[in-house]
């Protein structure tokens, strides 16, 4: 790999309080190479180990200068926070990490990499069930960035390299609660997480062409309400250790042989 520049992370505070991004300035070193890396999360409690450890080790994590954009929940700011950041610049990764529910039982804190997702509450509830916008004739299949109807993460050995399950995703925004609108999202789209901004990353991703990985961990059932039955600090914790672990894997790989 080529010498690079090592970035210093700083603190900056978006004026806006939707958004708020850990920006980096530069210093030379000549004896190590970096690769950058952003990671975005909904909320900074999702991420706060990680941007922690930024905090104090100049934004380093192994080989990795690292940046964090903290977007707020739901499709509309990934989709704006993301394709804004993208804009000005184009890292050797990007990660989206957050807690989900999920459609399974599964040990809390269980952590996953998304290889696939899909949009499911866009379109309309009729009486034969739900239409979406392949149905309604306003979207085609497989028509860039869609792979048939779904956003899939084309990146299969960097996925694979994670040393994590793959799991199907959907997005929603709505938490689903409605046991009938649950039973149809799992007979059809077979997903199993649900969260509120991961296919919108992955289209965003899609689009800009960069190397990309969602990682979540379940903090709940889907549908379950009561939060005294959730596990929101496992499943903090399996993330960020995830995150750790995964950058630590990917430190071997130069940027060129991230995009396999």
């Amino acid at each position: 790999m080529p010498r690079a520049n090592r970035l210093i992370l700083i603190i900056f505070v978006d004026a806006r309080p939707s958004a708020y991004l850990l920006l980096a300035a530069q210093a030379v070193v000549t004896d190590i190479c970096i690769m950058h890396v952003l990671i975005t999360a909904a909320t900074l409690a999702e991420i706060q180990p990680v941007a922690d450890h930024l905090a104090r080790t100049g934004g380093h994590i192994s080989n990795w200068q690292a940046e964090l954009l903290i977007t707020a929940p739901g499709m509309v700011p990934v989709t704006y926070e993301l394709t804004r950041y993208l804009a000005a610049r184009k890292p050797a990764l990007v990660i989206q990490a957050g807690i989900a529910g999920s459609f399974q039982l599964c040990l809390p804190g269980k952590t996953v990499v998304i290889k696939d997702e899909s949009f499911a509450d866009l379109g309309v509830w009729e009486d034969a069930g739900f239409r979406n916008l392949f149905d309604l004739g306003l979207a085609r299949a497989s028509q860039p960035p869609y792979n048939g109807t779904r956003l899939v993460n084309p990146f299969t050995g960097l996925m694979a390299a994670t040393g994590l399950e793959t799991a199907s995703g959907v997005t929603v925004n709505e938490i689903s609660t409605v046991p009938a609108r649950i039973k149809w999202v799992e007979q059809n789209l077979s997903p199993f997480v649900e969260s509120m901004e991961g296919a919108a990353f992955h289209y965003v991703c899609l689009q800009e062409q960069v190397a990309f990985l969602q990682l979540r961990s379940v903090s709940n059932l889907v549908g379950e309400r009561d939060k005294s039955r959730w596990h929101i600090a496992e499943a903090i914790d399996h993330l960020n250790k995830a995150i750790f672990d995964l950058l630590n894997r990917l430190s071997a790989y130069n940027e060129a042989e991230l995009r396999f």
